[in-house]
């Protein structure tokens, strides 16, 4: 299903924690150095790594920072 693009992503995803706002402001904050990803992570309700792949684009790729 992923090689056809018919995957879930992002908030479709039933395992998603966060939405698509909330990712687009992490974003925004990483890009500006405002907050570090472990303070990111305890705001967000999520683990350091999960805002560290949203750093990377290793998830979330599809939204984009809004800058």
């Amino acid at each position: 299903m992923k090689a056809k693009g018919r995957a879930a992503r992002g908030e479709r995803s039933s395992s998603a924690r966060l939405n698509s706002k909330q990712v687009q402001v992490i974003k925004r904050l990483l890009a500006v150095g405002a907050c570090t990803p472990k303070e990111l992570s305890v705001l967000a309700g999520v683990t350091p790594g999960a805002i560290d792949a949203i750093k990377h684009e290793k998830t979330w790729r599809h939204i984009d920072a809004g800058l």
